[in-house]
């Protein structure tokens, strides 16, 4: 972890908005589990991991709600959660690691999603804009 954290207030869009960089306390520059541990012991690591896993979880079961299916209708009615093949399923979750996406292939993703004439449209802007 970097020797430094930087931390914001607001967005940067917003008047208010301030920004400023700190040293990173020890407990975050731990390089592994033992040292983690050893720096705020097992059973603080323990509440933190489980409070992080039940966001995490939470975070899954909220995606499910607010999906939509092609007609934008829910995709999966409160019957879903309680269906026996859906319990086990949610018993058996267990988190995965996200991989940060590069933000040029985000664009890539989101322009390759619309219609050519709304990405060339959008493309344009961006050109003019940074034409200066």
């Amino acid at each position: 972890m970097s020797e430094t954290i930087k931390t914001v207030s607001r967005p940067a869009s917003h008047p208010e908005h301030r920004a400023i960089t700190t040293v990173a306390p020890t407990c975050l520059r731990s390089e592994d589990l033992a040292s983690l541990v050893e720096a705020i012991g097992e059973e603080l690591v323990f509440d933190y991991a489980m409070r992080q896993l039940l966001i995490s979880f939470r975070s899954s079961v909220r995606s499910m709600l607010e999906a939509k299916d092609d007609n934008d209708e829910i995709k999966f009615p409160d019957e879903y959660f309680s269906a026996e093949a859906t319990v086990a399923e949610l018993a058996a979750w267990t988190p995965t690691r996200r991989v940060a996406k590069d933000p040029l292939e985000k664009v890539k993703a989101a322009l390759g999603s619309m219609a050519p004439e709304e990405a060339a449209a959008i493309l344009a802007q961006v050109q003019a804009q940074y034409k200066g």
